[in-house]
């Protein structure tokens, strides 16, 4: 059977589905929901109708289906869960897509030229951390899913994925180019500024305290 990565805009999707790609057995097809009339309603049948190897996928977005994806949820189509843990990274960066109408990629120059009104943030963080935290939920508690989180994307956690699917680990998924200890002192250095900028205070992720450990 298709697999399905559910998701959410602005939570790294789509590098995601590029790393999948690396490996020789899996073939993700990306968003194939993309431009139809919302709510799609047979969201279920068209990744079946992918065909019926493990290694076939697409990637569906929460909003593309009813009720946040929970056809897909209840189907037993296998999911992989993507999630951003910092939905304030999301939510500007969706912002910033949106007014520069480029949601494939723009220059983190262009992104920092930008304040998101602190209103409009107060008014989606709360649904956004909710959205993402149902998720989170939806894949500790039903076996047919597996989660991956895109700060933490590593070998390990790509490998977790393709195992989950019935496929071997490989050894080159395209992450060994950055080194790690570069890649956390990046992210939290970002992660601070950010949060400095609108006033917000996250949390880090039980998965992101490895990038703590990392820089000590």
């Amino acid at each position: 059977m298709a697999f399905c990565i559910l998701t959410y805009g602005r939570s790294g999707s789509t590098f995601l589905v590029k790393l999948l790609n690396r490996h020789p057995s899996i073939s993700c097809k990306g968003e194939i929901l993309h431009g139809q009339k919302r709510p799609v309603l047979d969201a279920v049948q068209k990744v079946e109708s992918l065909g019926k190897g493990t290694g076939v996928g697409c990637k569906i977005l929460t909003n593309q289906t009813r009720s946040d994806g929970i056809d897909i949820i209840e189907s037993n189509i296998p999911k992989v869960i993507n999630i951003r843990w910092n939905v304030l990274q999301s939510i500007v960066s969706a912002y910033v897509a949106n007014k520069v109408q480029n949601w494939s990629n723009y220059s983190t120059k262009i992104k920092e030229s930008f304040t998101v009104p602190y209103e409009y943030i107060d008014k989606v963080i709360y649904r956004a951390e909710k959205l993402r935290d149902g998720l989170i939920s939806v894949a500790k508690n039903k076996d047919d899913c597996v989660l991956i989180q895109y700060e933490t994307l590593s070998v390990k956690s790509l490998n977790n994925v393709a195992q989950f699917l019935g496929h071997s680990s490989i050894n080159s998924w395209g992450l060994e180019i950055r080194p790690y200890r570069y890649l956390a002192y990046t992210y939290l250095e970002n992660r601070t500024d950010l949060e400095k900028k609108y006033g917000y205070c996250l949390p880090l992720s039980s998965e992101e305290e490895v990038y703590k450990d990392c820089l000590q």
